[in-house]
């Protein structure tokens, strides 16, 4: 797939020629991070090129594309910065549309949040989104680049993992884990890749599953006691925890 010319291929054009100091190399290393940007669809980075240099490098160029295998073999860096400056009903559309990992309608990501939001409010987040290439939008529905994807996932996985073991709730009580209303294949993807890294992640955290089981379990009896009425996806997702390694629920 090719693109046209973005900022950071003109940014990086502009320095080759104004820097006079620079490697020699740096025809090179700027045609081989091109490359791996556009085999990897990461149009985030090539958009936001020159901010990232500037914000992570202090605008040296030559420092920049020295540590080119950094910048963009790790794009966590990057995203991780851009995560960090989005508003909290922003980062809640980044996680659900990881957790979708297909195009979905605003009307799908409105049924998704909790708490709900108004309908401006989140085409408002996506117009926001879509500005700082987050996101990808076609015709009428909304997903993100397979490296966002990848980062979102960990990121919530992680977070996951962190409530769990504390008992402080929040992503967990935010976000469905396993979606009931979607293709079969979108469903298998997310108990492989979420909730079973999940599973893997705290049992080796925890101990044994008998150890995570009855932590669930807890949480679980500690929330029907507590918070019978409290909206969101906590239940849902110890059940389908218990579920995926077959744990007993009577």
């Amino acid at each position: 797939m090719q693109y046209a010319p973005t900022n950071l291929i003109q940014f990086l054009s502009q320095q080759q020629e104004t820097e006079a100091d620079l490697p020699e190399t740096i025809p090179s290393r700027i045609n081989r991070l091109l490359d791996y940007l556009r085999e990897n669809r990461c149009l985030l980075i090539l958009d936001n090129g020159e901010s990232m240099i500037q914000e992570l490098f202090a605008g040296d160029i030559a420092e920049f594309l020295q540590e080119g295998t950094l910048a963009f073999d790790d794009i966590r860096v990057v995203l991780e910065e851009q995560f960090n400056r989005l508003s909290e009903l922003e980062q809640q559309v980044m996680y659900w549309l990881a957790i979708n990992r297909e195009p979905v309608s605003t009307q799908e990501l409105g049924e998704d949040l909790v708490p709900m939001v108004s309908r401006g409010k989140l085409l408002e987040a996506l117009n926001f989104l879509g500005k700082r290439s987050l996101i990808e939008i076609t015709a009428a529905s909304f997903t993100q680049q397979p490296v966002v994807i990848e980062y979102m996932t960990d990121r919530l996985i992680e977070q996951v993992c962190e409530e769990i073991r504390t008992r402080e709730l929040k992503l967990f009580n935010s976000y469905a884990l396993l979606k009931a209303q979607v293709k079969d294949y979108v469903r298998e993807t997310q108990r492989r890749l979420i909730l079973q890294a999940i599973l893997q992640e705290l049992i080796a955290s925890l101990g044994s599953q008998s150890q995570l089981e009855t932590q669930l379990n807890q949480i679980l009896s500690a929330l029907r006691e507590n918070f019978p009425l409290k909206p969101g996806y906590t239940g849902g997702n110890i059940i389908n925890l218990l579920c995926q390694i077959q744990a007993d629920l009577t």
